[in-house]
């Protein structure tokens, strides 16, 4: 039985080749770091944004997943237990540990649901810090919805949590532990009342608990009523010395039309108009209780850390706290590096600073974890966890290593493209790691980028042609004007003896030279998706036509649809190379309306079309259009049960089509649209996609965030296809894919744990091909001896529908002027047929390695027979030098 298979466990090489150790390696995104013991050699672990805790390998082995059988798996905060070194807390939307009652305490976790002592579950919201305070056995949670605590059990055992009493507000952000087990919070936001800054707490409450004992002192230029999410570190070696660092500043209080403040948000908050930026980084000596703001001074520049103006200060925004963290060796209590977009070190307790941002390609911005490595002798070595993975500089920044990325599955991906025209060929959109590719075959690659910032649309054409858009990319154009053109639908070619893709050049200038596709009648590119994947997530506004057939007036075949609000595009290849996009009509102007019947927003959402003959168009209120070529009529299909944005359109070769709008797929009936599922775990679904290999089955695939599920009688009856995923996948994108071996595949992208792929139409075996030749090979002397040489060769190849295709390259001398080059590339067919191709040279050594000769021809060996191939080649001189070539082909 089929299975999902993890595509490839690559991460994103950046620089470097794949064998060199100092390859740059990026992955996804990185939220806390954990030596787990107090050797170098101990493990590592990483908590991912939504995959839960892997297991790193620091020489670039593959990484182990350790939470492949959570339900919830956003992981924010790890923390050492008190049952041994193998005793770890995971926090996040869910807390997990390690089972210290098993032998392998790693690979085994359990869920710990935050009940209180009459077995109520305490609703915590997302765990933003936990922190374990040994002395007491007690852990302790900031959380969206207040701090809690409990004490740690025996191995095994329950726990009973109490919510602490605070000061009205509910949001906290950072944790740490300070002398003799006090423990010091921090507020995230404020409701310029009670709810702020920064609170000491102790364990003189009623029976031993935690308690709040006052709020700390701030002193220098700062307003605690105006900071908003704040991160705490403390120099273990030395409680009394802890760092705070937080966003917030002068920001202006949001009104409505009126003036009047708009509601708090739903933690009590005030809510902000703009942005927060490094409000402040603060300095306590004492354990918490008091704290001072640092220098602001940087090296090399006057512009401060932070305490100027936004234009200055080089601190920059926190994207609502995304990005904001501290951390401080447990060696050096003047040893500590702050981090928001970029990231910096200050070795004389926060008097001056040193900016690491940029310094190095193995960095990435958005930080969001800084760990000193606990287990370093030299006491400087740190971790750096962003949206780019796990960075590691053994010497306080001078240089870096991002080996534990190199097989670090974690990637988030936003959108998904397997090629129909070069079998294993892929790429993907990613959030803040751009938009990428690799091949599968001969053997995977890694990953690599062919641009950076959020990318949000990859597609193949039916030409073997990449389209892609990421959210933004800027460059001057010879006018000097700043023009954006990563937001535009740009087109690229494979290079398949490079593996690797070049931009197609269709405007004359830079930067739209990049690849950007001209729309008829302007001279601009279209920019579509980014603007309905920020209004309608999920949504699939570009799509290729799958087989296209219709061609326009000119002859041209319409290879891809797209819109931009009411307008219908198509995209049609240009004569000598290149695309253009065409408007073929605008849907009609049927938009919902308020309740005093004023036009509400309405636009498209959804586009796809089988064969460019008809186009299915849903709007973002669950419209459907159907446009017909070749005039492009409208056909209003759209049904009152259809009425939310619809998001994705899957199309079967019969003609019948499917659509998901808000947390159901429909299915096209004659007299409208059937609702034919429901996701069950209330998420939502994401994607939807038809198993195309058949010209009259209905075989439709449905993704939610929780898994996947597919049909084979038009949404009747739905089977759970999830077995072999993780529990929680994050699923964002399902697509087909026919290779040339005859082998169709769905492909999943997920969110946090890469892709994955199913084989639909035969079983994961393979078969082993063996090859047998020799050559005669000689170097004809008008006087004298001939030159002669019979070598021979022999390989053998496992050959099968994850593993089409092998290439091997002979290469042999008569050891004086003749030599012969015979390049084999086998590819395996699904009636289990081997296809060798061979590319044969006779090259001239003394005349500075010219081609006397060239052959090339194919031989196809049925499975269970044997084929031989026969080659002759000579030179063009009167005495001519000559090759035979005989190979042997067995496919048992």
């Amino acid at each position: 039985m089929s299975v999902w298979n993890l595509v490839t466990n690559w991460g994103i090489l950046l620089a470097g080749d794949q064998a060199d150790p100092g390859a740059t390696y990026h992955a996804g995104n990185v939220r806390d770091v954990l030596r787990v013991g107090t050797q170098p050699a101990d493990p590592l672990l990483a908590a991912a944004d939504s995959s839960g805790v892997w297991l790193v390998d620091e020489s670039g082995g593959a990484a182990i997943p350790l939470s492949t059988t959570w339900p919830l798996v956003q992981t924010r905060s790890l923390a050492h237990g008190i049952h041994g070194d193998r005793h770890v807390f995971a926090a996040g939307d869910a807390l997990f540990e390690t089972d210290t009652t098993s032998a392998a305490p790693l690979f085994n976790w359990r869920r710990i649901i935050v009940r209180d002592a009459g077995d109520t579950v305490l609703g915590t919201g997302m765990i933003n810090r936990a922190i374990v305070v040994r002395e007491r056995s007690k852990i302790i949670l900031a959380c969206d919805n207040g701090v809690f605590w409990a004490t740690i059990p025996a191995a095994g055992g329950n726990y009973v949590f109490t919510r602490m009493l605070l000061p009205p507000g509910q949001r906290f952000s950072g944790l740490a532990e300070g002398p003799n087990t006090s423990v010091v919070i921090a507020a995230w936001g404020t409701d310029l009342g009670n709810h702020f800054g920064i609170f000491n707490a102790d364990w003189s409450g009623p029976g031993g608990s935690l308690a709040v004992t006052g709020r700390a002192t701030i002193t220098g230029s700062v307003k605690d009523a105006l900071m908003q999410r704040i991160d705490l570190g403390v120099c273990t070696g030395d409680r009394r010395t802890m760092y705070a660092v937080c966003g917030g500043g002068p920001l202006t209080r949001k009104t409505d039309m009126n003036g009047n403040p708009v509601p708090p948000d739903s933690f009590g908050n005030v809510i902000w108009t703009t942005d927060d930026f490094l409000y402040r980084v603060l300095r306590s000596t004492d354990g918490g209780l008091t704290w001072r703001v640092t220098g602001t001074a940087i090296n090399g520049t006057t512009n401060p850390l932070f305490g100027g103006t936004p234009a200055q200060d080089q601190g920059g925004l926190t994207q609502g706290g995304f990005n904001l963290c501290v951390g401080v060796s447990p060696f050096d209590p003047n040893l500590v590096s702050i981090g928001l977009r970029n990231f910096f070190i200050s070795t004389d307790g926060g008097k001056n600073w040193r900016s690491v941002g940029g310094a190095s390609a193995h960095l990435h911005a958005d930080t969001h974890a800084l760990v000193f490595d606990p287990a370093d002798p030299a006491r400087v070595q740190m971790f750096v966890g962003s949206d780019g993975g796990l960075a590691t500089t053994p010497d306080l920044a001078k240089t870096w290593t991002t080996a534990t990325n190199r097989q670090l599955p974690d990637l988030q991906f936003a959108r998904f493209a397997p090629s129909q025209h070069d079998a294993g060929l892929i790429a993907g959109s990613l959030q803040d790691n751009g938009n990428l590719f690799t091949p599968l075959y001969v053997n995977a690659d890694p990953w690599r980028r062919l641009d950076g910032g959020d990318g949000v649309l990859t597609l193949f054409l039916d030409s073997g042609d990449l389209i892609r858009e990421n959210n933004t990319l800027t460059g001057t154009d010879p006018s000097g004007v700043l023009t954006e053109y990563g937001r535009k639908a740009r087109a690229a070619e494979w290079e398949d003896g490079n593996r690797r893709f070049h931009d197609l050049q269709m405007f004359p200038a830079f930067p739209l030279s990049i690849g950007v596709i001209p729309v008829d009648g302007t001279n601009d590119g279209l920019a579509n998706d980014l603007v309905t994947d920020q209004t309608i997530p999920n949504s699939n506004v570009t799509e290729a036509v799958t087989t296209p057939i219709f061609m326009n007036p000119a002859g041209e075949r319409m290879l891809a649809v797209g819109a931009v609000g009411e307008a219908i595009y198509g995209l049609f290849p240009v004569s000598g190379g290149g695309y253009h996009w065409q408007v073929l009509t605008n849907v009609p102007h049927l938009p919902p309306t308020d309740g005093s019947g004023n036009d509400l927003p309405f636009f498209a959402t959804a586009t796809a079309s089988l064969d460019g003959n008809s186009v299915l168009v849903g709007m973002n209120d669950g419209k459907v259009f159907r446009l017909d070529a070749p005039f492009w009529a409208v056909t209003n299909i759209s049904d009152p049960v259809v009425s939310l944005p619809i998001t994705r359109f899957a199309i079967v070769p019969s003609g019948r089509a499917f659509l998901i709008a808000g947390a159901a797929v429909f299915h096209r009936q004659t007299a409208g649209w059937k609702q034919v599922t429901t996701e069950p775990n209330g998420l939502g679904y994401v994607a939807l996609e038809a198993d195309r290999s058949s010209a009259t089955a209905s075989h439709v695939y449905v993704a939610s965030p929780a898994g996947v599920w597919e049909s084979e009688d038009d949404g009747a009856t739905w089977t759970d296809t999830k077995a072999d995923l993780p529990t929680m996948p994050n699923c964002v994108d399902l697509r087909f894919a026919q290779e040339s071996s005859g082998a169709t595949f769905m492909y999943l992208a997920t969110f946090g744990w890469s892709s994955f792929r199913k084989l639909l139409n035969y079983e994961d075996v393979t078969q082993t091909v063996t090859i047998n030749g020799h050559m005669d090979i000689v170097d004809r002397e008008a006087f004298g001896k001939d030159h002669w040489a019979h070598p021979t060769f022999a390989d053998t190849f496992t050959l099968g529908p994850f593993h089409p295709i092998e290439e091997v390259v002979y290469i042999e001398d008569d050891d004086d002027e003749v030599r012969v080059v015979l390049k084999l590339r086998l590819e395996w067919k699904i009636d289990r047929s081997v296809v060798v191709t061979h590319d044969a040279t006779l090259i001239d050594r003394e005349n500075d390695d010219e081609t006397d000769d060239h052959d090339d021809g194919s031989l196809t060996v049925a499975l269970g027979a044997t084929g031989t191939k026969v080659i002759d080649m000579k030179s063009d001189e009167w005495w001519p030098d000559r090759a035979h070539i005989e190979y042997i082909v067995m496919n048992p």
